[in-house]
């Protein structure tokens, strides 16, 4: 009976006898011993599948699956194909996120792929669909219990998945497929934005995740400025920060989606939109030039190259002909200018505008003249002080744009355009200090300057306002002297690189290029809801005066100015007795009116009434704050309208 009742005591571990001598081992030894037993040889599983259909089942189904596993299908089909999986049973241990037993299936033919799914427990998943041609499924087990496994089957079918379009409206969005969840791995989506010819076009991204990798070499999504994969390349972004918006310098842009084999993301959402840029048809934008222009500093320019430069030229008398002042086409009607061109006379029979010239010694045929219908002087220009040195002058009729006429774009208060931005002046000025002007239009480049170093002690000092802009080369050689004064300054759009915009008007400087002598411009941001509020509500035949120093009619946005006096003021003495009376002493004298609030406008002054014979103008040339010499006017006709005689100009 001894062998029999060893076996029991040898597995609890209790110490026995064997032939009269005692055990020497221990429990724990017997334990020991136990756990080293030889483990169960794990199951061979997995394998590559590949044809157009089949199916995977796990290691012994449906016995229960091994433990301690990891087996490994991959299934591969054509290229052009997808692979549904589609599960007929599914018993796997289940866990919490099924962190023992489980089931993987991951999109693509590595482990790094992106999961389409983790599954444990007896609930058959749905259709499995890959994006591509690979799945990846892994089995994994752990030591203790298993399940009968599953049975699935696959098959290839066509990859018809909507992947990219191609957008011709103003505005639209789109996305990554399956966003907000992830996009598929080793795809490829291409989408193609086009706009009107009128138009900018502009991409904002809204939300964007995509695998991050070093120059995202990976996945990426990349931006061209164009319609085609072979357009200039914008850039390529991955990672989770979004992107800055893009704008394309043409009316197209090209996105495209590449993902590779493993990580993906939740991609990206964005939307665009488009901007009119202006003009009044569809050929002609502003801001724009059917003439390439090389943008060199001091040289002459090329016909046609800015269509929008206006000439003021005097119509009578022995200097009929000569241009005197510069300025812009900025609406079929409409010419900007500088306000001290009239400071000798706002005469409009005296002077006539000038488009699509070149050379002003030659008819080349595509010149177009207008007389004047009115000026419009800005209501805070100060002779002092040139500040707000700007006029707006309606022509008699519209302009015909044409490839040598064109309007040119103001700048969008929200445009910015920070020091050493390279930008252009243009004009019949002259090409040295006290030199003759150009019978040709001149061009020059000149860089933006820091108003803070426009307002240093060896410049300008205080007397550059907000209201200025002062552009040019520190050591001089380029300056508004080989423009115009009224001329325009212009620069790129920073938002649609083939379109100039205007952001300034030629006002004043000292001398010509000279050194830390910047050449000053209006502000044009400063002064845009006048020039809105003028060239959108005014129209043409009015008649009247020459010139009108206020803008005829308030804004609605000005406060309106007092009809009474404040109430603080004492009350009016009431009405004179009948003559028969002895008349009433009188009473104190009123006390003097405070001045309107400074907040308040200025009323509009009235112009008096006009001399029966205009005064003499003077004989001697003058020099214009914008760097031009001003002829000696001819005799004028009598019925016109003079200013009161200059005050002295400022001291240097």
């Amino acid at each position: 009976m001894l062998p029999v009742m060893l076996l029991p005591m040898f597995i609890l571990g209790a110490s026995f006898t064997v032939q009269g001598k005692p055990s020497q081992r221990k429990e724990k030894d017997i334990l020991v011993r136990v756990h080293r037993a030889p483990k169960q040889k794990k199951a061979d599983c997995g394998k590559q599948l590949t044809g157009s259909n089949g199916s995977v089942t796990s290691p012994n189904y449906p016995g229960p699956y091994p433990t301690d596993v990891t087996c490994v299908w991959v299934i591969s089909v054509k290229p052009s194909q997808v692979i549904e999986l589609e599960f007929k049973s599914l018993d796997i241990e289940y866990s919490k996120k099924c962190k023992y037993d489980s089931l993987e299936i991951l999109d693509g033919s590595t482990s790094k792929s992106a999961e389409l799914g983790t599954f444990c427990g007896s609930t058959t998943p749905s259709l499995v669909r890959s994006s591509g041609k690979s799945l990846h499924i892994t089995l994994k087990s752990d030591e203790a219990d298993t399940g009968k496994g599953f049975q699935a089957v696959w098959r290839a079918v066509a990859n018809n998945m909507k992947c990219g379009a191609t957008f011709t409206d103003e505005n639209g969005s789109f996305q990554t497929p399956g966003y907000p969840n992830q996009y598929p791995t080793n795809i490829e989506c291409e989408w193609v934005i086009t706009v009107p010819v009128t138009h900018s076009l502009t991409l904002t991204f809204n939300k964007f995740d995509m695998e991050e990798s070093s120059k995202c070499k990976y996945d990426h999504v990349e931006i061209r400025d164009g319609d085609k994969a072979s357009s200039n390349l914008i850039g390529r972004y991955c990672g989770s920060s979004l992107p800055a918006k893009v704008y394309a310098q043409g009316t197209s842009l090209y996105i495209k989606l590449a993902s590779d084999e493993s990580d993906t993301g939740k991609g990206f959402q964005v939307s665009w939109t488009s901007k009119h840029l202006g003009g009044n048809t569809g050929l002609q934008l502003c801001g724009t030039s059917k003439t390439g222009t090389r943008i060199v500093g001091g040289i002459v320019a090329k016909p046609g190259a800015w269509p929008w430069q206006a000439a003021m030229i005097w119509a009578l008398g022995s200097d009929k002909g000569k241009q005197f002042c510069g300025g812009s086409l900025v609406d079929p009607e409409w010419v900007l200018t500088a306000a001290h061109c009239f400071d000798i006379t706002a005469n409009k029979k005296m002077m006539f505008i000038r488009l699509g010239e070149h050379d002003l010694n030659k008819k080349e045929g595509f010149e177009q003249d207008f007389a004047i219908d009115h000026i419009y002087i800005h209501p805070d220009w100060d002779h002092h002080t040139t500040d707000n040195d700007l006029a707006l002058i309606r022509l008699d009729r519209p302009a015909n744009l044409t490839g040598r006429v064109n309007t040119i774009c103001l700048s969008e208060p929200e445009y910015k355009f920070p020091p050493s931005t390279k930008c252009m002046i243009s004009g019949w000025g002259t090409t040295q200090e006290d030199g003759a002007p150009s019978p040709v239009l001149m061009q020059a480049k000149v860089p933006i300057v820091d108003r803070q170093a426009c307002r240093h002690n060896q410049s300008y000092g205080e007397k550059i306002t907000e209201n200025m802009i002062c552009a040019g080369l520190r050591q001089g050689g380029v300056d508004s002297c080989q423009g115009d004064s009224g001329g325009p300054l212009v620069c790129k759009n920073p938002v649609n690189r083939r379109q100039w915009v205007q952001i300034g008007v030629t006002s004043w400087g000292k001398g010509c290029a000279r050194a830390l002598k910047y050449g000053v411009y209006a502000n044009i941001k400063k002064y845009l809801p006048w020039i809105n509020f003028l060239t959108s509500t005014i129209g043409g035949g009015e008649g009247g005066d020459d010139v009108s120093t206020p803008i005829p009619t308030l804004p609605p946005s000005l406060p309106p100015i007092p009809s009474s006096l404040p109430p603080s003021l004492p009350p009016l003495p009431p009405s004179l007795p009948p003559p028969s009376l002895p008349p009433p002493s009188l009473p104190p004298p009123l006390p003097s009116l405070s001045p309107l609030p400074p907040s308040l406008p200025p009323v509009p002054s009235i112009l008096p009434p006009p001399p029966t014979t205009s005064p003499p103008l003077p004989q001697s040339t003058q020099q214009s704050p914008g760097g031009n010499t001003v002829p000696p006017l001819p005799p004028q006709p009598s019925g016109n309208v003079d200013p009161p005689p200059l005050p002295p100009p400022p001291p240097e």
